[in-house]
């Protein structure tokens, strides 16, 4: 039975049922919900700020229905901020999940941090978190940024839901606000990711051969010949590569959040789709061959500090042997551009698009594309597909306008 009570009323008489005090008094309910396991003693539920009698008087017999149904959670008083170092801890320890991943999550944690820290998980409502997410999107946070947080924020509610430290997530029903191209964007083609097209590659790889080192060079080539991700070719070893069948084998890519070479990891491909062979032709062979007589000459100069771990592509500086990390190639990106007179803002990842843009334009389907590139599904890949191809579906509408002529 509830116990209903009201403080510090002034009326009088004093108001009865429906009826709100004039002096602003609430009413409160106190209503029993078992025994705690811990300590073997009653354990009550207190809930005040009603304004009527009644108010209390229901809030309290839904308690205690739900009580008695046993779909009763008694919320516990912790915070985001605790909470989610302790989910954190959980997920990492799960043994299924790549330590890039739970960096991910822990830089969504922090951003998140900045909204709601210290307010207590039962406190959470539907719409401070929703304005978190506008906020985002107002500080022009990527789409994808967003998605990743909200993805985040849904795994750790829902984790205090299951474990019943709150009754509901605050996440459900949340939107991700996306913004909404205008005319002009979608008529110019934005969106579409930066590649290069096959004269200015041409232009690129054939302006650097002579005027950077084998190795960049063979990392543009490959890069630009094969469709393979940066922490794919930084990790690739000479006994991925089958020179007589003309083959790469991708099976592990490179882990290193801090940039520290001496502390890098190797990790599963992104996806199971990843895993791949890829088919090379003779001229990257050619280069690869290049590269290998040229480090084999490197390792033999450097006999006493080099540590062999058969990367293809090695650092070359203070520690020989160890492989390349991403951002070395991305650092030099401008200035190769420049050297060959490319006025484009590229990053390694753009060979990538320009291998896709290069295999649309010789007619290769999407699907044998996808494969090559390790993609189940990609939008990034379709767009540029999409775009690549338009020319052919123009053609192919001329000629059926052609073949019913006459009509």
């Amino acid at each position: 039975m509830a116990y209903i009570r009201r403080r510090g009323c002034k009326c009088d008489p004093k108001p009865k049922g429906k009826v709100k005090c004039k002096c602003g008094a609430k009413y409160s309910f106190t209503v029993d919900i078992g025994i705690d396991p811990a300590t073997g003693k009653r354990r009550q539920k207190t809930v005040s700020g009603f304004t009527t009698k009644k108010e209390a008087e229901d809030a309290a017999r839904i308690v205690e229905y739900e009580f008695a149904q046993g779909s009763y959670v008694h919320e516990k008083d912790i915070n985001f901020k605790d909470f989610s170092a302790e989910w954190l801890k959980m997920y990492a320890a799960s043994g299924r999940i790549k330590e890039s991943s739970v960096d991910v999550r822990r830089t969504c944690i922090n951003r998140m941090m900045d909204y709601f820290a210290f307010i207590p998980l039962r406190d959470m409502t539907r719409k401070i978190y929703q304005d978190m997410l506008f906020d985002l999107h107002s500080r022009g946070y990527s789409k994808e940024t967003i998605i990743a947080t909200h993805a985040t924020g849904k795994l750790i509610y829902n984790k205090a839901v299951e474990l019943e430290i709150i009754k509901n997530s605050p996440t459900k029903y949340s939107i991700v606000p996306v913004k909404r191209k205008t005319v002009e964007e979608l008529e110019s083609g934005d969106g579409l990711p930066k590649f290069m097209e096959r004269d200015q590659l041409k232009r690129f790889l054939g302006s650097l051969k002579t005027r950077i080192t084998i190795q960049e060079y063979t990392q543009l080539f490959v890069l630009a010949y094969t469709g393979m991700r940066i922490g794919e070719l930084c990790v690739l070893r000479w006994s991925d590569i089958d020179f007589e069948a003309g083959t790469i084998s991708i099976t592990k890519t490179l882990y290193n959040i801090n940039n520290n070479t001496l502390k890098f990891k190797l990790q599963t491909p992104k996806t199971v789709g990843s895993r791949r062979t890829i088919t090379i032709t003779h001229k990257v062979i050619r280069e690869l061959k290049k590269l290998r007589a040229d480090q084999r000459k490197f390792k033999m100069k450097n006999m006493k500090e080099y540590v062999e771990h058969d990367f293809v592509f090695v650092n070359r500086l203070k520690h020989p042997g160890y492989p390349e990390i991403q951002r070395m190639l991305g650092d030099k990106m401008p200035r190769f551009l420049k050297m060959s007179g490319i006025d484009l803002k590229l990053t390694p990842h753009s060979l990538r698009h320009t291998h896709v843009s290069l295999l649309a334009e010789a007619k290769v389907s999407l699907e044998a594309i996808m494969e090559r590139l390790g993609h189940l599904d990609d939008k990034v890949t379709r767009i540029i597909y999409m775009h690549i191809t338009k020319s052919t579906k123009q053609d192919a509408a001329r000629k059926f306008d052609e073949l019913m002529d006459g009509l």
